[in-house]
């Protein structure tokens, strides 16, 4: 995983103490984790991607962002 998945993780609540005190860049993610916020930051961030390929609100861009959110059930 990358580090971006580590700072979401951590951001829902992950505790990953050997990667937040530069050891190993890939400990296994540990205790307190809130699973729902962690895939829920992790569609968000999707939703941003494609939201950088667009130009307008009704372009392929736009429209697979809505895709992701729609099909993941996330809320504005």
């Amino acid at each position: 995983m990358n580090e971006r998945i580590y700072k979401l993780a951590t951001e829902a609540g992950a505790y990953c103490e050997t990667y937040l005190h530069g050891g190993d860049p890939n400990p296994p993610i540990l205790d307190n984790m809130d699973l729902e916020k962690f895939a829920e930051l992790i569609v968000r961030e999707c939703e941003q991607v494609s939201l950088q390929s667009s130009h307008r609100d009704d372009d392929m861009g736009a429209i697979i962002a809505r895709n992701i959110k729609d099909h993941f059930g996330v809320e504005e």
